[in-house]
């Protein structure tokens, strides 16, 4: 299946962002971002930009670029942010283990072992939690980014 965005554009500076002309505009980004939600994740994606001035070619490849490498940016920035966060869970998992290896080692002194048996559980219970839900919303955005990445795109002059 294909998710179609059309994008309405009444002049070429709604494409970029205002500080400079290689840049995507934020307003396009979040318009383009938030028209995929509610479709399937899976699709391919198809992006029109309708206007009615005209597109030489050359301009077209450039905001073609424009828009990959916006995307692809924010697909690197993503896919560290998770990587980042796997590590953090993966010491926060460690650690719980060794509270509760903390926990059977130090039973003689009771309240002290309590509250270490209790760290041991949140510790891995957060980042079993965190891995689980949470790195799945994550992924599914990346993937979204990606699509977008690869799109299609197609300019119609005159509507």
């Amino acid at each position: 299946m294909v998710t179609k965005i059309d994008v309405y554009l009444n002049k070429e500076e709604d494409f970029y962002s205002q500080f400079r002309d290689t840049k995507l505009s934020k307003d396009l980004f979040s318009y383009i971002l938030e028209e995929c939600y509610g479709e399937n994740v899976n699709n391919d994606i198809e992006i029109t930009f309708y206007s009615n001035f005209k597109i030489i070619k050359d301009r077209q490849e450039k905001m073609i670029d424009a828009l990959r490498r916006c995307y692809g940016l924010r697909v690197q920035d993503e896919e560290y942010y998770l990587k980042r966060t796997m590590i953090r869970e993966l010491l926060l998992f460690g650690g719980g283990v060794l509270f509760l290896l903390g926990y059977y080692l130090l039973t003689t002194v009771k309240f002290f072992s309590e509250f270490i048996l209790i760290l041991g559980w949140l510790s891995i219970w957060e980042s079993v939690y965190s891995f689980l839900f949470d790195q799945l919303e994550k992924k599914m955005f990346i993937k979204r980014l990606k699509r977008i990445a690869r799109a299609k795109i197609n300019f119609v002059q005159g509507k």
